[in-house]
């Protein structure tokens, strides 16, 4: 709502908001207390929170509208909160076509009806003041905000008009967390937030506001609410435009950033925007014309009116709904609407302006309709100051309720000459609209009657009544008209408000939901969670385990030399040293600065040419080198502008700099802690709870350190810290002496919190390992703590120890634990005196320090409050081990007063179950600080589809099924609509934005030239001077004001969005663009058929699609397994044997080696032998003597290779793979893998020495490798992962790469969300269809031969060909790779045969088919199953079996899927089980036809499995459990059958091979 594209701009630019927390009552003393609602903006809101339960045509979700309004609405009430609530009565002048818009986008989005009554009527209940507005409530909120500016606390809205209004403080909805004892607000300061934009628009000069005017021109030109009509306009012309590809004098988009800030730059004496400033560079407008500037400054003046009118007090006259505003309605309905909140909101409409409507799909929509005519004209009758209508969005028309009155006299109100001189003519709003006379003699008006006949004594008769004629209308539809009746009429008992609260909210108590209970556990939750233990295997264990406890191999890992080695050597050791505070100033020149990307030199061209603006030097030396460049590089950089590597932050040369999430962060807890300090009960008081939901790889586990460093540790004792480490010397195992120090460091003028303890948690060891590595390197005194059986352990490493001593404290409670290690620690002068700095802790741990440390006495270093917990992927899990969910419900329960929950896919505090925001005993400040994941890395989409040995190219579209979903999948997903724009190809990405090189033949030809035409008219060609690039464009420059637009027209214009890096691109650009597409159906499936590419085939199955050049990351439930396969175990068992013997040969060649070199060594040091030491020292562990190459690069020693039992573990490493479990795994490939992590490409498609690595669900959250750039989802684990762990999953692509997924519906599900009953619905249907379309092109071609009961084999040879094949090309049609494949297909033939013959189903259940059933039901097994083979055979006109072999079933793995099928279909629980005792006959033709060979066939028998071994059911169930058994048995018979065949090829094989002998 808004102006388009303005916040996001704001937020792109720096803006963020500032936290504001109330505790109850709390704003009953402050001066500004008054909260503005934009009371329609809320509902909007809060409907979108409950759409899951809403069923338009019932009524039982208004119940939770109405408990969802008096719990946000009373906990603002709470707070001590003015709330006045601003209400729309109907559109405003000029937002008729947004109105339509809307009401057209509900049809797909979802219907809601009586909303609006509900949530007004929970309003009332609550005692909430109601201010209603004649038409939009923008306007006379506004008005209220400059009458009340000095009590005012914000603006409740989303409206990003607010903003260039000026409005002081503005709060989204959404940005609004209620909890029992506190409200915590993200208050937007408009003031802030345009000065942060400004800076980055103009730099350290604009460092403040833009004035109205700017600020105005600014939202006309990124397009608002009233110039919507202007916009689709001009991107109809582009469309047509672009329709044949990009030709010359075709502009590209230009970004809105280039746009606003092409605004700013203009001098402060330009009042009006000329044709000039939108046809000239940079916008380049050439087809907007006079009436299209003329809106756009129309617009806004509109903004500077409306401004002057809400400080004079004008609108509140004019805006403010009173009885004198209605004059033309009968006095009691007119305090009716003015007074009453629960009536519908098209009555108000049409009462105002003679214009509303409803979303209702046919034939809803139609029911009744004539009783809105009499509605109308009971209510405005002849006195209104125009016709009324009635608006249809199905068919886009305008029906008219009532004919145009007389003449009326001129009103006095002020509001009422308002609402005259605007109410509603279709002409003037509406121009394109057709009108439609509503039929009021048709039958259905006879029905219904007058108003007078229709209402009865009560409003349940009512309803009653209108279902009595319309048995088939809704109940919600039922309500609505009932109240529609009442309301309009005069008399006073037709309006009784408790009767209507009662037929809204039958029993619904008053306020309900408005107090909310303490979030603990409830009975219920706890009851649902141990019910939900996620898979579990046969004995009962979790059948995934997360891997979140520590081991001690675990904890020696942390400490590796070679694993702190390549810590220290790596990147991010040397950032934390050297990263500054974020700047608003430093990071808006960084941009003004930005340097190549990849290499390519013409994005920073062109970003100083936009920078310093049409005319300029750098603008003339960006045209030239980019109409001098060949195409093929023009085009490769507007595919490279796609990368991630274009971020600001990444090309952006000097110092090193936060993210700005990162600094808000660290802010808001040093604050917090400041605060505390200075007032010892505020923690207790008022605890700080964040959610840090920024994307993967952004820096979390990073951001939990340098919170350590920067914001807790003591600075005085840190330098004095590091003074004497420098002075001792290195230490021998990294300490805290080595790493310690702030060196580099900026640390701002913070002075740490030295009694602070930071807890880093996370459910995953591989994550808290390399927590624990960076605390190493960087000298942190941490302790670790992990779970040991039933018990704990606490462990100090050795890097903080300063003396010798037992470090062992066996196992004990948490307290014993803690208690006992820090006495030890204080005994041997450990670093810290004792305590730590950071304690790293399992999740189970961590579960027990947060209760023992909320328990604890107040002299205790570990109590609540001198905890600060970092819980790092809290939600990791949660599904799959009730375990898991246990501890992170214990560790919410007992959080201390500063808790950071760290997660990409964690959502909003309001959206979490109440547990989550702890015991709720005192009211804590719920922050959420996020960043949209718009820079993520490319990620290209496939699907391996092993049964047809196809990789399958997945565009986004495909993802959909029609533009519908697609809208309905953007509207209401919206952290899946910023996700899935990252999926777009660069292709892609500019063919929907239209953008692409113009192939012109001078400029493709490399000449760096540009023509201009001088005063004489004659051309004057100007080439690259010997001067350099300065020369030539100071001599451009001076012509540049000569050019004509035909030389304009002559240019390539799309080096303008090289401005933006890839977050603009996306959010400014792309987004809206996809918002666009899927409200056009034809462009869409005219997409999605161009982007569909062809499958490559894969022979080798999952072998072939790893990276050729990068690292592959393979998630599957077999780890070990999955990675000996890839790398050749099961291909070739007898070369694998042969490497496996090299590979033992070089072990123990290198260990003797080692041998040979340690006696020399020995040797020379008896003897003193000067050139035997210095051979010795050459070899003590640094030389090659010992050392194993498994492969290049990857170099190991032979006492840890020989310490490798086995061998198979070798020749995998030797071949480049690695795996890693939550169990244990040997210590040479965990060492390795660590490594492997680490790895960071030294140039682009070097492909390092481990290329694949294997992992399972412990290693789905927080592996962070860069060098990762196809990851591969397997079948057996994707079937258990929620959306959430999906995206966890993808986030693991550090680099622009390749996801593949098992299955197409497995892939919509990772990218689309949506629960796992939702898909399994889904894909029942789509299987379902699917099933239909194929039995459709059967039944099409079994005519004229009717459907047979014995197979008779009527018909010539030459029809039944025909048709067999005719349908085969029918079939062959429908495949659509990775999701309707021709196994798909032919199981479906194959089943509709043999279904056909005993149960007949639509569309193939004709009269013939029923009378051959009926047959077939009375016949013994024996004579069964020969009329099931003559029906494979020949069926109709078809020959199933020469249409199966038709569609080419190749693969062992598509014959698989026959035999499965065939299986399904014997036993099934149905009237199709009478084919069991076929099964060997059936699969023996199928055999006969090489339809099934042997090989197949042996592969399925060996993968069978019964199903009663796959299902757990209910004891209690004994159908179910009966059911289940059945199945078992009829499973064993048919493998029974399956084997037996199986010996019969094995027979027939053999007495082929004698009779060939």
């Amino acid at each position: 709502m808004g102006v388009r594209g303005l916040k996001k701009l704001l937020e792109n630019a720096g803006a963020r908001p500032r936290v504001v927390s109330l505790q109850d009552n709390q704003a009953e003393g402050r001066k500004d207390k008054l909260l503005l609602v934009d009371a329609f903006n809320v509902m909007y809101y809060l409907v979108s929170k409950i759409g899951d339960s809403i069923n338009w045509k019932s009524t039982s979700f208004l119940k939770e509208l109405y408990q969802e309004t008096c719990r946000y609405f009373g906990g603002l009430q709470r707070s001590g909160l003015q709330c006045v609530l601003i209400v729309d009565s109907a559109p405003a002048p000029r937002h008729e076509l947004v109105y339509t818009e809307r009401t057209r986008q509900v049809l797909v989005s979802g219907l809601v009806l009586n909303v609006e009554p509900v949530m007004f009527q929970a309003c009332r209940d609550l005692g909430l003041e109601i201010i209603r507005s004649v038409d939009s409530a923008d306007e006379l909120l506004l008005a209220w905000a400059h009458r009340h500016r000095d009590t005012l606390f914000a603006v409740l809205s989303a409206d990003s008009d607010f903003f260039v209004y000026g409005v002081p403080k503005i709060v989204n909805p959404d940005e609004v967390v209620i909890d029992a004892h506190c409200v915590s607000f993200q208050v937007w300061d408009s003031e802030d937030a345009w000065r942060a934009w400004h800076v980055a628009a103009v730099g350290p000069a604009g460092a403040y506001m833009p004035p109205l005017l700017r600020r105005a021109q600014i939202a006309a030109v990124l397009g608002n609410d009233t110039n919507r009509e202007l916009r689709r306009r001009l991107e109809q012309r582009r469309a047509a435009a672009f329709a044949t590809g990009l030709q010359r004098g075709v502009v590209a988009p230009v970004s809105p950033s280039v746009a606003v800030r092409a605004v700013v730059q203009l001098p402060s004496n330009v009042k009006r925007l000329d044709l000039d400033f939108f046809r000239k560079p940079p916008l380049s407008l050439r087809n907007l014309g006079e009436d299209d500037l003329t809106q756009i400054n129309d617009t806004v003046q509109e903004y500077l009116n409306h401004d002057r009118a809400a400080r004079d007090g004008t609108a509140l006259s004019e805006l403010t709904l009173t009885e004198a505003a209605l004059p033309w309605l009968e006095p009691a309905v007119a305090r009716r609407l003015v007074t009453t909140c629960s009536l519908p909101g098209h009555v108000r409409a049409l009462a105002c302006r003679g214009f509303t409507g409803i979303a209702l799909p046919d034939p809803y929509w139609k029911q009744l309709q004539p009783l809105r005519c009499a509605v109308a004209e009971a209510l405005l009758g002849n006195r209104a100051p125009g016709a009324a209508y009635w608006y249809e969005p199905a068919a886009n028309i305008l029906y008219r309720l009532t004919a145009a009155p007389p003449p009326q006299p001129h009103p006095e109100a002020a509001a009422a000459v308002h609402l005259a001189a605007n109410w509603f003519q279709p002409e003037v709003y509406l121009p394109k609209v057709p009108i439609v006379e509503i039929d009021r003699h048709s039958a259905e008006a006879v029905v219904a009657g007058t108003l007078q006949q229709l209402r009865q004594p009560t409003l349940q008769q009512t309803v009653a009544h209108l279902q009595e004629l319309q048995p088939e209308l809704p109940p919600s539809m039922a309500i609505l008209y009932a109240l529609t009746v009442h309301c309009v009429d005069p008399d006073p008992a037709a309006w009784d408000e408790a009767a209507v609260r009662e037929l809204l909210l039958p029993g619904v108590p008053l306020r309900d939901g408005a107090h909310i209970p303490t979030p603990a556990v409830s009975a219920e939750e706890a009851e649902q969670g141990e019910k939900s233990k996620g898979p579990r295997t046969r004995s009962g264990e979790p059948l995934i385990d997360v891997g979140s406890a520590l081991s001690a191999h675990d904890w020696n890992d942390i400490d590796s030399k070679d694993v702190i080695a390549k810590v220290r050597s790596g990147p991010g050791y040397k950032l934390l040293k050297e990263i500054q505070p974020w700047d608003q100033v430093v990071a808006a020149r960084a941009r003004k600065g930005a340097t190549a990307v990849g290499g390519n030199v013409m994005f920073s061209l062109a970003r100083r040419g936009l920078e310093a603006g049409p005319g300029s030097p750098e603008w003339v030396e960006a045209q030239r080198a980019w109409n001098g460049a060949r195409l093929k590089d023009r085009q490769q950089t507007l595919a490279d502008m796609w990368s991630s590597a274009n971020r600001w932050a990444a090309s952006a040369a000097g110092t090193p700099m936060r993210h700005r999430h990162q600094q808000e962060l660290l802010d808001l807890v040093d604050e917090h802690l400041r605060s505390a300090e200075q007032q010892s009960q505020s923690l207790r008081r008022r605890p700080l709870h964040v959610i840090l939901s920024t994307p993967t790889g952004s820096g979390k586990t990073f951001t939990a350190v340098m919170m350590h460093k920067h914001v807790l540790l003591d600075r005085e004792r840190d330098k004095a810290s590091s003074v004497a480490g420098r002075a001792a010397g290195p230490r021998s195992r990294g300490g805290a002496g080595s790493g310690g120090g702030a060196d580099g460091c900026a640390l701002e003028e913070r002075t740490g919190h030295p009694q602070m303890i930071l807890v880093y948690s996370v459910p995953t060891k591989q994550v808290l390992k390399r927590v624990g590595q960076e605390c190493e390197a960087h000298g942190v005194v941490y302790w670790t703590a992990a779970r040991d059986g039933d018990f704990f352990q606490v462990r100090r490493p050795y890097s903080i120890r300063t003396k010798r001593g037992d470090g062992r404290t066996g196992a004990g409670t948490m307290k014993q634990q803690l208690d006992e290690v820090y006495k030890r620690g204080a005994m041997y002068d450990d670093l810290g005196g004792g305590k730590p700095d950071v304690i790293i802790a399992d999740i189970y741990a961590t579960a027990a320090l947060m209760q023992t440390a909320a328990e604890a006495s107040a002299d205790k270093f570990y109590r609540s409050s001198n905890l600060v917990l970092y819980l790092d992927e809290p939600n990791m899990g949660i599904h799959l081990e009730m375990k898991v969910r246990k501890a992170v419900r214990q560790i919410m329960a007992f959080a201390p007063p500063t808790t950071i929950l760290a997660s990409a896919t964690l959502p909003n505090w309001d959206e979490l179950p109440a547990w989550w925001k702890g015991s709720g005993a005192a009211g804590a400040t719920h922050v959420v600080i996020t960043q949209e994941p718009y820079e993520l890395p490319l990620c290209r989409l496939s699907v391996l589809d092993d049964v047809s040995g196809q990789l399958v190219p997945v565009s986004p579209l495909d993802l959909f099924e029609d533009a519908g979903q697609l809208a309905t999948t953007l509207e209401h997903n919206p952290r899946a609509r910023v996700l899935m724009l990252r999926f777009f190809s660069p292709d892609q990405a500019n063919k929907l934005l239209g953008l692409e090189a113009t192939a012109d033949a001078e400029l493709s030809a490399g000449v760096a030239a540009l023509t201009i035409t001088g005063k004489s008219g004659s051309p004057k060609r100007l080439a690259k001077s010997e001067g350099g690039p300065s020369s030539a464009a100071s001599n451009v420059g001076e012509a540049e004001g000569e050019k004509t637009d035909e030389a304009e027209e002559a240019e390539d214009d799309a080096w303008k969005v090289l401005d933006q890096d890839i977050r603009g691109l996306r959010s400014e650009m792309l987004e809206p663009e996809l918002l666009r597409l899927a409200a056009q159906p034809e462009r869409f499936q005219q997409l999605r058929e161009e982007w569909r590419s062809t499958p490559v085939s894969v022979s080798g199955g999952m072998r072939d699609v790893l990276s050729k050049q990068g690292v592959t990351l393979v998630a599957t439930m077999k780890p070990r397994t999955l990675a000996l396969q890839l790398a050749g175990k099961s291909a070739d068992a007898k070369r694998w044997a042969e490497e496996a013997r090299a590979v033992r040969a070089k072990v123990r060649e290198a260990a003797a080696a080692k041998r040979d070199a340690d006696k020399t060594r020995e040797r020379a040091a008896k003897r003193g032998d000067e050139e035997g030491g210095r051979a010795g020292r050459h070899d003590d562990g640094m030389g090659s003597a010992g050392r194993v190459t498994l492969r290049p690069g990857l170099t190991v020693w032979a006492d840890e290779a020989d310490d490798v039992a086995d061998d198979d573990t070798l020749v995998m490493l030797s071949k480049g793979f690695a795996y890693t479990t939550s169990g244990e795994v040997e210590p040479l490939v965990k060492r390795l893998y660590q490594q492997a992590l680490l790895y960071v490409p030294e140039r682009a498609g070097a492909r390092p020495p481990l290329h694949t690595l294997v992992v399972d669900y412990s290693a789905v959250y927080g592996t962070d490798c860069p060098a990762v750039d196809t990851i591969v989802l397997c079948a057996d684990l994707a079937t258990h992962l929620c959306w959430e762990d999906h995206q966890q999953f993808m986030g693991r692509l550090r680099r622009d790469g390749t996801v593949i997924y098992p299955s197409m519906d497995m892939l919509r599900r990772a990218v689309l969300g949506g629960s796992k009953q939702q898909w399994t619905k889904r894909e029942l249907h789509r299987a379902e269809q699917q099933r239909w379309q194929v039995e459709e092109a059967l039944a099409r071609h079994l005519e004229p031969l009717a459907v047979d009961a014995a197979a008779d084999g009527s018909g010539t040879s030459g029809e039944t060909t025909d048709a067999t094949k005719a349908a085969a090309k029918e079939l062959m049609r429908m495949l659509r790779p990775g999701s309707f494949s021709r196994a798909d297909v032919a199981c479906i033939v194959l089943t509709a045969a043999l279904r056909n013959l005993v149960a007949p189903q639509p569309p193939l259940d004709g009269s013939a088919a029923t009378a051959a059933a009926a047959a077939t039901s009375t016949l013994d097994a024996t004579r069964l199953c020969a009329a099931a083979q003559r029906r494979l055979t020949q069926w109709g006109a078809l020959k199933p079996l020469k249409l199966l072999e038709y569609l080419r079933l190749q693969r062992p793995a598509e014959q698989q899927r026959l035999v499965t099928a065939l299986e399904q279909l014997c036993i099934a629980d149905d009237s199709t089980s009478r084919f069991l005792p076929c099964a060997g006959r059936l699969l023996q033709l199928l055999a006969n036809e090489d339809l099934v060979e042997e090989e197949a066939l042996t592969e399925w028998i060996e993968a069978a499995t019964a199903p009663a071994v796959r299902a757990q059911a209910d004891e209690s169930d004994e159908e179910k459990a009966a059911a289940i058994r059945r199945a078992a048995e009829s499973a064993t018979a048919f493998r029974r059958a399956a084997a037996a065949v199986l010996r019969w090829l094995h027979e027939s094989d053999e007495e082929s091979g004698e009779e060939e002998a």
